[in-house]
């Protein structure tokens, strides 16, 4: 829900300050920011891979165990499905802006919320991964 209410913040917000107009002037460069979008998307999905890799590494640690047993890893690992299906339509807009430079102004706000979404997933496993020796809570 959280992801949806940030995705709609960065959508109203391109709408009320006109940042539409300004993308205009990137159109001439779309084929070059869709190689960075490109290059962005896959480094991302690759680093978030390496976190669930890592994660499942730490799973029989006593507080992830009881992190597991309440069922809170199925909720940052459903974040991870959200960030990797938008790291999917971040490429394949990259891939849309060579033939359409004017899907700019859906690429650049859905890849800043694709910063956001993955900072928020990357604190809270640097949260989970520093408790991991902890005992659990009662």
């Amino acid at each position: 829900m959280g992801n949806l209410i940030i995705g709609a913040l960065i959508f109203s917000l391109t709408r009320i300050h006109r940042i539409d107009g300004g993308l205009g002037r990137l159109e001439g460069h779309a084929e070059v920011i869709g190689n960075v979008l490109a290059s962005y998307a896959f480094t991302i999905a690759g680093f978030l891979s390496v976190t669930v890799t890592f994660l499942y590494t730490l799973s029989d640690r006593p507080f992830l165990k009881v992190y597991i047993k309440r069922g809170n890893l199925g909720d940052l690992m459903f974040f991870h499905l959200i960030a990797f299906a938008v790291l999917a339509t971040i490429f394949a807009l990259s891939v849309v802006l060579v033939i359409a430079p004017h899907y700019l102004r859906f690429a650049i706000p859905l890849t800043a919320f694709s910063v956001l979404q993955v900072g928020a997933i990357m604190s809270m496993s640097y949260l989970l991964t520093t408790r991991a020796q902890e005992d659990p809570p009662k």
